[in-house]
């Protein structure tokens, strides 16, 4: 029988309790983190392999020293029985000491902090089994191989293994059928230690995965040859490949490190670039979970595979994504697509989105998609079903990603026949022209003429602050700048939190005000104060709110995103929505007038039906409800 060593999960609250205890009841709080983080996963895994019973003819003691080649006492093994350890949490204690080892140890990439920038981060077991059970599929005929490419201490292994036990697998069988690769050493031998345990493994089958060639310690993006590879063996059956796992997220962005630390970095970098097998991941600053996306098609390309990764949201929409996404669309891989907002938090105290890609080799003409909400297990989700050609018609540039119903995509197709901001010389969409950094010298005296982000809201400017407003526009090089700052503008905060009601604040900057680059601002080229006021409307509007957020997928509001945005191509429609503003502005708070302004918008774009599609999305009730009660 398989032991789920993570069967009863714990907050990391919980663990570093549990850590901290740990370390004062065997006296080495006191030595270095790194000795003492390695001291206690070995007391811990020596400690579940015995109560897994997985006897070996030399002590469990000296194989685990060896195999770690960290010394520690032997009486330590049997503590964790006498105090009545909850071997059910294993996992988990062992995932975060893990991760609490990697952040204080430096990688190849010069960081001082490995686990941040190899975006490691541990996989509830509830997720992984999720994945697992989502993109494993087994065949009558075929031979299975599953891969976890950056597997970490082992929580996608750990989960495959538990499925292909249901299904009436033999531990042999298992054994066989499972891979794992990670570029540290220790990711590799903790991940084996725990399914050793799991597995209750005797001292021949605990040496055999020992010794496995299935587990290798490997940088996986770059070591893109290795003979060893899984896949790669001559097999007499077709074999199908499955690859789970949970990338590595960070940034190489080699900003605020060390002298040394940046160069490793940088040269880590030209490798990647300089082996020409990341072009579709590679615009933009590199990413590992872009990196490791583009690694997993090209092993996928090797075999009749599928692939379940949990990513971050951002790839469903980010500009550095979309040679990705138009692979993925172009060649009919997408599967299923689960959309995670960041309210979720499915990673404990990490405020980010994500989503759950499952790809295939399998060339449908449609894939699903759902959107998870904490009130609802993720097998109990309903899906939607999604035509490749709709992900074309409505988005033919970035080839986005979102969950929306068939009469958003007519709509998006629709609102598509009009030109966007960026398509309109009339009209100009910039950031801030005040670097808060750069000009701090100048905060906090002079003129208050200074707005920033936290200063303005929807048609409405809170607070003005103080700037040496005359030694700015000195420094000022650009007489278009200055011309800006001379004229009428309309701005908006440059972050604005996903989980907000409205994403799209934007308030009227009279002349001679500077704007900090928390802002962005629009602005009329022919100095029109009316056809201002009318994208004022439109940009405040629930329609251009609404078509903003579908693909939007982090907390900025970034100036690209609004030049993508649809606008009228007859200019002299700003005037005349403008003019019902122009004496009433103040009426912009009656929910009566603003319901008037924003049907008048609706109206521009020919999408009255706007409304009724509202109640189908699974983001839109704050539109829906606010739309009922005006």
């Amino acid at each position: 029988m398989i032991h789920n060593s993570r069967n009863k999960f714990i907050s990391v609250n919980q663990a570093e309790v549990i850590r901290i205890s740990l370390l004062e009841r065997f006296k080495i709080q006191k030595k270095p983190i790194v000795k003492s983080s390695k001291i206690l996963l070995c007391i811990i895994l020596s400690s579940y392999l015995k109560y897994r019973k997985c006897n070996i003819s030399e002590d469990i003691y000296s194989f685990i020293s060896k195999y770690f080649e960290v010394n520690f006492d032997k009486r330590f093994i049997n503590y964790l029985e006498e105090i009545d350890f909850d071997f059910d949490s294993t996992g988990y204690v062992v995932d975060y000491i893990f991760q609490y080892l990697l952040e204080n140890i430096s990688n190849h990439k010069g960081s001082n902090n490995k686990r941040k920038t190899s975006g490691a981060f541990y996989t509830p077991f509830d997720i992984a089994d999720f994945i697992v059970r989502e993109t494993i599929k087994i065949p009558e005929k075929e031979e299975i191989e599953i891969l976890d490419p950056a597997c970490g201490s082992g929580v996608f292994l750990s989960a495959a293994s538990f499925f292909l036990y249901e299904k009436n697998f033999s531990i042999d069988k298992i054994l066989k059928i499972l891979h794992g690769w990670d570029i540290n050493d220790d990711a590799i031998k903790v991940s084996k230690i725990i399914l050793a345990g799991e597995m209750g493994l005797n001292e021949k089958k605990l040496m055999s995965l020992i010794n496995s060639e299935n587990f290798i310690t490997k940088d996986t993006l770059l070591d893109l040859n290795n003979k060893k590879e899984a896949g790669n063996k001559k097999k007499k059956k077709a074999t199908i490949k499955f690859i789970i796992t949970n990338p590595p997220y960070d940034r190489l962005k080699p900003d605020r490190l060390s002298q040394s630390s940046k160069i490793e970095m940088l040269k880590y970098i030209d490798k990647i670039l300089l082996s020409e097998s990341y072009l579709l991941s590679s615009r933009g600053s590199l990413e590992l979970y872009r990196l490791f996306i583009e690694r997993i098609i090209k092993i996928m390309s090797k075999a009749n595979s599928l692939a379940g990764l949990i990513i971050p949201l951002s790839f469903t929409n980010d500009k550095s994504a979309e040679l990705l996404r138009k692979y993925l669309v172009d060649e009919k891989k997408i599967r299923k697509i689960i959309f995670i907002p960041e309210k979720n938090k499915i990673f404990e105290k990490v405020t980010q989105a994500f989503c759950i890609l499952i790809i295939d080799n399998f060339n449908k003409n449609t894939f699903k998609s759902s959107t998870y909400s904490s009130e609802t297990k993720l097998n109990k989700l309903k899906y939607r079903s999604h035509n490749y050609k709709n992900v074309i018609s409505a988005f033919p540039d970035k080839f986005n990603l979102v969950d929306i119903s068939q009469r958003s995509y007519d709509i998006i197709t629709h609102l598509n026949t009009f030109p966007n901001v960026g398509e309109l010389k009339a009209i100009h969409n910039h950031r801030g022209e005040f670097d808060l950094t750069f000009n701090r010298d100048l905060l906090f005296s002079g003129e208050k003429r200074l707005l920033r982000g936290k200063n303005i809201t929807e048609f409405r400017i809170n607070e003005y602050e103080n700037v040496k407003f005359d030694t700015f526009i000195k420094r000022i090089k650009s007489d278009e700048k200055l011309d800006h700052i001379n004229s009428y503008r309309i701005a908006c905060q440059q972050i604005s939190n996903m989980d907000s009601p409205k994403r799209l604040k934007f308030t009227l900057i009279n002349p001679k005000t500077i704007l900090g680059n928390s802002l962005n601002y629009m602005l009329i080229s022919s100095g029109s104060k009316l056809e201002l006021l009318g994208l004022l409307i439109i940009m405040n509007s629930y329609l251009m709110d609404w078509r903003f957020r579908l693909t939007s997928s982090n907390n900025h509001v970034n100036n690209y995103e609004i030049d993508s945005l649809p606008m009228p191509g007859d200019i002299g429609i700003l005037s005349k929505l403008g003019a019902y503003l122009n004496n009433n502005f103040s009426k912009v708070f009656d929910e009566e007038f603003r319901f008037f302004l924003e049907m008048k918008v609706l109206e521009i774009f020919e999408v009255e039906e706007f409304i009724k599609i509202l109640e189908e999305e699974p983001n839109s009730s704050n539109y829906y409800s606010k739309y009922n009660e005006l």
